[in-house]
């Protein structure tokens, strides 16, 4: 009786794990279907869509690949100071040539990298186009502009006023890193005379960092929260 219970658990198992296994297979199937259909829509193209670009040559494929290799230098640790100025330049030319909508996206590439080499001015040029074109990417990722924002006037500009009014409009999703919100909340704080938990919201940010699927933007962002700390410890 124990074993013929045992036989009926382990086939109970076999059963469960074998359907558990036919749903991620159907539903990896899904993505990979869903992705390989050329479309574009909010900003955002399929792999299938790329592809195509790609394979069709000319301008649109150069364009593709550049951003390609933008991102997965930043992804991979190259901060945005150390991407090639030339290449984005290239990339932004093409976009307005040809009027792609993933363009918009050059902005905030634009301004992290005047931002990370201290061009202020232009950081803050590149930020106000992003802003103007908020309306041309996907509502969920508008946050993370948001966020940029906020955090560059409480950071470099030390308004806080116009940082405070970013602030407010952001909203917290999966689009953002919990390292780049406890950056600016410790700028913030720091702004508003509150530093009581500035400390606390730094080491979040640098503990947070490596999870930051962009390396090279963490980088960039644990020196600015380096030279916070070196600074709070001048005024202690």
């Amino acid at each position: 009786m124990i074993i013929k219970n045992l036989n009926t658990q382990n086939q109970l198992g076999l059963e469960i794990t074998s359907s558990l296994f036919l749903l991620i297979a159907v539903f990896l199937f899904f993505i990979l279907l869903v992705t390989a259909i050329p479309f574009h829509t909010g900003g955002f193209s399929s792999d299938g869509a790329r592809v195509l670009r790609i394979l069709n040559g000319g301008e649109a494929a150069r364009f593709e690949l550049l951003i390609l290799k933008i991102i997965s230098l930043s992804t991979s640790g190259t901060r945005p100071k150390d991407l090639d100025l030339n290449e984005l330049a290239e990339t932004v030319d093409i976009a307005k040539k040809l009027k792609l909508p993933q363009g918009v996206y050059l902005h905030g590439m634009l301004h992290q990298a005047a931002f990370d080499l201290g061009n202020i001015e232009n950081a803050e040029i590149h930020l106000k186009s992003y802003l103007a074109d908020i309306d041309e990417i996907p509502a969920g990722m508008h946050n993370m502009v948001y966020l940029d924002a906020a955090f560059f006037y409480a950071f470099a500009k030390r308004d806080l006023i116009v940082a405070e009014n970013y602030w407010q409009k952001f909203k917290p999703n999966a689009f953002v890193t919990k390292a780049q919100i406890a950056a600016t909340e410790a700028c913030l704080l720091i702004m508003r005379h509150d530093f009581t938990e500035v400390e606390a919201k730094i080491k979040t940010c640098l503990s947070e960092i490596p999870n930051m699927p962009d390396q090279g933007n963490g980088l960039a962002l644990k020196e600015k929260m380096e030279r916070l700390q070196q600074q709070l410890a001048v005024k202690n």
